[in-house]
């Protein structure tokens, strides 16, 4: 799943999907700066993913994993570090956000 207006987001998504599909691993879902992300998850839960992978932002994050676990999919969440923002990922969540994998490329400051 990528956010496609997001910086970044892109790309990382497209570099995971390229191993993915060398391993023969399918789906992807774009979500395009929806305001809910229940036609991107529509498409990932039949799949019965065991992960989903988001490149993109916080705000669009909190979005996508809450509607996730709303619609009860246990998948393990991770994303690259647009979404290592504790009010816009965190805390807009509301909780959803437990258990996430951020990859990160130094030491968060204060760590």
């Amino acid at each position: 799943m990528d956010d496609v207006a997001a910086l970044g987001g892109l790309g990382g998504a497209d570099g995971l999907e390229a191993v993915l599909d060398g391993l023969g691993v399918a789906g992807r879902a774009r979500q395009l700066g929806d305001q809910d992300a229940d036609a991107a998850v529509a498409q990932i839960k039949p799949l019965g993913a065991d992960l989903v992978y988001f490149g993109g932002m916080a705000a669009e994050g909190s979005l996508i994993i809450k509607q996730i676990r709303r619609d009860g999919m246990i998948a393990l969440f991770m994303s690259g570090d647009g979404l290592f923002d504790a009010k816009d990922y965190i805390e807009a969540s509301g909780g959803a956000a437990e258990g996430t994998y951020i990859t990160y490329a130094k030491t968060p400051q204060g760590a």
